[in-house]
């Protein structure tokens, strides 16, 4: 080897090492001891925490009541695309009126997996229900698009967890991304 060739092999290891002990994290740091003596103080005070405390307890025994497989499933694979904004014109029935509740006014809920509901007139998005086509399509743990049952994108806005396909009697079509964006993660306010 030639002198710069090991001294560039000496540089990046040396860069190497100083990354991997830097990112090494060797105890708490948000939740610090001091952090944590504070917080039990606030729950032995005050009833306000005692009840922050109850309702994050309660909303987290929720999620006890599911099998790993079905966990499992509410995560997206990477061969699904994943997307939190739907659509640049907004709701495919009210368009941009959705947008007087947020950049981000879709409401999500357990009940409805896979969905996303307009705020301004409630209608679920998409039509087809896209969980059983998702749920036909996994093999070996994973989600594989030429097995699963195409019979079930059936509807008006009809999605394969790819893009939303809007098909109106005008003969327009749109094309929105709700994908399977985890709903099932993210509870409806």
């Amino acid at each position: 080897m030639r002198p710069l060739d090991i001294g560039l092999v000496v540089v990046l290891l040396f860069l190497a090492a100083a990354i991997s002990s830097a990112s090494t994290k060797t105890g708490r740091s948000y939740y610090t001891q001091e952090r944590l003596a504070f917080m039990h103080q606030n729950l032995e005070k005050y009833e306000w925490a005692r009840n922050t405390k109850s309702a994050i307890l309660s909303a987290a025994d929720r999620w006890l009541e599911y099998p790993d497989d079905e966990l499992r499933i509410m995560v997206p694979p990477p061969e699904l695309a994943r997307a939190i904004y739907v659509h640049e014109t907004g709701c495919p029935e009210h368009g941009l009126a959705i947008r007087k509740f947020g950049t981000y006014a879709w409401k999500l809920s357990l009940e409805h997996p896979f969905k996303v509901q307009c705020p301004v007139g409630g209608e679920f998005y998409p039509d087809n229900d896209f969980e059983a086509y998702y749920r036909s399509g996994i093999v070996d743990g994973r989600f594989d698009a030429d097995t699963a049952d195409k019979s079930l994108l059936q509807g008006n806005i009809v999605d394969d967890g790819w893009a939303t396909v809007t098909r109106r009697s005008s003969g327009s079509s749109g094309t929105t991304c709700t994908g399977c964006w985890p709903a099932r993660w993210c509870p409806a306010s």
